[in-house]
Protein backbone atom coordinates (compact mmCIF):
# COMPACT_ATOMS: atom_id res chain seq x y z
CA UNK A 1 0.00 0.00 0.00
CA UNK A 2 2.41 2.22 0.71
CA UNK A 3 4.37 1.52 -2.21
CA UNK A 4 1.02 2.98 -4.06
CA UNK A 5 0.78 6.04 -2.18
CA UNK A 6 4.50 6.96 -2.89
CA UNK A 7 3.56 6.34 -7.15
CA UNK A 8 0.48 8.47 -6.79
CA UNK A 9 2.46 11.22 -5.50
CA UNK A 10 5.02 10.64 -8.05
CA UNK A 11 2.72 10.67 -10.98
CA UNK A 12 1.43 14.06 -9.48
CA UNK A 13 4.39 15.47 -9.19
CA UNK A 14 5.26 14.37 -12.78
CA UNK A 15 2.63 16.81 -14.26
CA UNK A 16 3.60 19.62 -12.20
CA UNK A 17 7.60 19.83 -12.19
CA UNK A 18 8.13 23.79 -11.51
CA UNK A 19 7.29 24.21 -7.70
CA UNK A 20 9.49 24.80 -4.54
CA UNK A 21 11.84 22.42 -2.86
CA UNK A 22 12.21 21.27 0.26
CA UNK A 23 8.31 21.24 1.54
CA UNK A 24 7.60 18.78 4.19
CA UNK A 25 4.38 17.63 5.91
CA UNK A 26 3.52 15.54 8.52
CA UNK A 27 0.08 14.24 8.51
CA UNK A 28 -1.94 17.07 7.07
CA UNK A 29 -1.21 19.31 3.96
CA UNK A 30 1.91 19.15 1.85
CA UNK A 31 1.51 22.25 -0.24
CA UNK A 32 3.68 23.15 -2.95
CA UNK A 33 3.82 26.27 -4.53
CA UNK A 34 5.61 27.82 -8.02
CA UNK A 35 8.16 30.23 -7.66
CA UNK A 36 7.08 31.67 -10.93
CA UNK A 37 3.69 32.25 -10.15
CA UNK A 38 2.46 30.27 -13.40
CA UNK A 39 0.87 27.65 -11.10
CA UNK A 40 -1.83 27.48 -8.88
CA UNK A 41 -0.93 25.80 -5.37
CA UNK A 42 -0.44 22.47 -5.41
CA UNK A 43 -2.36 20.52 -2.10
CA UNK A 44 -1.69 17.17 -1.37
CA UNK A 45 -3.52 15.85 1.65
CA UNK A 46 -1.69 13.24 3.22
CA UNK A 47 -3.45 10.62 6.35
CA UNK A 48 -2.87 10.72 9.89
CA UNK A 49 0.72 10.29 10.93
CA UNK A 50 1.90 10.51 7.31
CA UNK A 51 4.87 12.02 6.49
CA UNK A 52 6.07 13.37 2.91
CA UNK A 53 9.19 15.26 1.42
CA UNK A 54 9.81 17.15 -2.15
CA UNK A 55 12.97 18.18 -3.39
CA UNK A 56 13.63 20.28 -6.46
CA UNK A 57 16.51 21.90 -7.64
CA UNK A 58 14.88 24.28 -9.82
CA UNK A 59 15.20 22.55 -12.66
CA UNK A 60 12.34 19.85 -14.06
CA UNK A 61 14.05 17.59 -11.24
CA UNK A 62 12.56 16.32 -8.23
CA UNK A 63 12.89 13.42 -5.38
CA UNK A 64 9.97 12.44 -3.26
CA UNK A 65 9.69 10.13 -0.56
CA UNK A 66 6.84 9.18 1.99
CA UNK A 67 6.89 7.18 5.54
CA UNK A 68 3.89 6.33 7.71
CA UNK A 69 4.90 7.37 11.49
CA UNK A 70 4.07 4.04 12.92
CA UNK A 71 5.91 2.11 10.10
CA UNK A 72 9.23 0.35 9.74
CA UNK A 73 10.31 1.93 6.30
CA UNK A 74 10.76 5.59 4.48
CA UNK A 75 10.07 5.07 0.63
CA UNK A 76 11.82 7.40 -1.69
CA UNK A 77 12.44 7.89 -5.67
CA UNK A 78 13.54 10.50 -7.97
CA UNK A 79 12.71 11.88 -11.70
CA UNK A 80 15.38 10.73 -13.42
CA UNK A 81 15.97 7.10 -11.97
CA UNK A 82 13.82 3.72 -11.67
CA UNK A 83 14.40 2.51 -8.58
CA UNK A 84 12.21 3.28 -5.17
CA UNK A 85 14.49 3.40 -2.84
CA UNK A 86 13.59 2.57 0.98
CA UNK A 87 15.51 2.48 4.39
CA UNK A 88 14.52 2.07 7.93
CA UNK A 89 12.92 4.05 10.62
CA UNK A 90 12.01 2.87 14.50
CA UNK A 91 8.16 2.90 14.92
CA UNK A 92 6.64 6.15 16.31
CA UNK A 93 9.65 8.14 15.04
CA UNK A 94 9.65 10.75 12.60
CA UNK A 95 11.64 9.71 9.19
CA UNK A 96 14.74 10.76 8.56
CA UNK A 97 15.30 11.73 5.11
CA UNK A 98 19.14 12.22 5.58
CA UNK A 99 20.88 10.69 2.70
CA UNK A 100 17.77 10.74 -0.14
CA UNK A 101 18.90 12.86 -3.39
CA UNK A 102 18.12 16.45 -2.35
CA UNK A 103 19.85 17.73 -6.35
CA UNK A 104 20.47 15.99 -9.83
CA UNK A 105 24.04 15.55 -8.83
CA UNK A 106 22.87 13.81 -6.48
CA UNK A 107 20.48 11.05 -8.21
CA UNK A 108 22.82 7.98 -8.68
CA UNK A 109 24.48 8.19 -5.48
CA UNK A 110 22.18 7.46 -2.44
CA UNK A 111 23.98 7.92 0.52
CA UNK A 112 24.44 5.43 3.66
CA UNK A 113 21.36 3.55 4.50
CA UNK A 114 19.36 3.94 1.38
CA UNK A 115 18.32 0.13 -0.91
CA UNK A 116 16.91 -0.07 -4.33
CA UNK A 117 14.08 -2.20 -4.02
Amino acid sequence: MKKIVLLVLVMCFVSVNAFAQGQESDGSLLTLSSPTGGFNDLVIGLSNQVQAVYYNDGSQWFSIGTAHKGGTRIYATAQDITNIYSAIKSPGEDADWNGMATGQDESDTWQTGWTAL
